[in-house]
């Protein structure tokens, strides 16, 4: 027989009634912190960085914690990208290392998304930048140089010339 406040009562062979009320479920609930951002990285380089993965949850839980997803510009290696038994109150260090895109000048933008795996709908996002500079020749000229730091002189001297038939 079930109480009314969730108790399971009991008869035992006497005739005696007593209940039972079961402890309530320690739940574990997954956090994440940190973010990656890495500025003015070379095209094809190597970066790292990391995050941590807490259980704030109920005293005594233990969660069990995956990556689920993350970009899918540049190579990633992500160690640990799971975990058991996490203690509520403990947190890992996620260490990220990714080799940047080929691209010059480009910023990327993602999310590394990390779930409780015995809750799905438990997880935290860990947002990322990435950008790329642009890559200077070392075939740049004098004026190459003034017209990247002063760009209307350029537009200025390409519409006199042009004007005048001499380029």
């Amino acid at each position: 027989m079930l109480c009314a406040s969730g108790c399971h009562a009991y008869l035992n062979h006497t005739g005696v009634s007593y209940s039972y009320v079961p402890p309530a479920p320690k739940i574990p609930d997954l956090d994440c912190s940190g973010s990656l951002d890495w500025n003015a990285i070379k095209p094809g380089g190597t970066v790292t960085g990391s995050f941590t993965v807490e259980n704030i949850g109920d005293e005594g839980s233990l969660l069990n914690w995956k990556v689920d997803s993350y970009p899918d510009w540049g190579t990633w290696t992500i160690t640990p990208s799971t975990g058991d038994g996490l203690a509520a109150g403990s947190q890992v260090t996620v260490n990220v290392q990714v080799q940047a895109p080929n691209e010059k000048e480009k910023t990327f933008n993602g999310q590394v998304k990390v779930i409780n795996t015995q809750n799905n709908g438990d997880y935290d996002i860990v947002s990322i930048v990435l950008s790329t500079p642009k890559i200077k020749s070392p075939n740049n000229t004098i004026l190459d140089n003034l017209f990247e730091k002063f760009p209307l002189v350029k537009i200025f001297l390409q519409k006199f010339f042009l004007n005048k038939g001499a380029i």
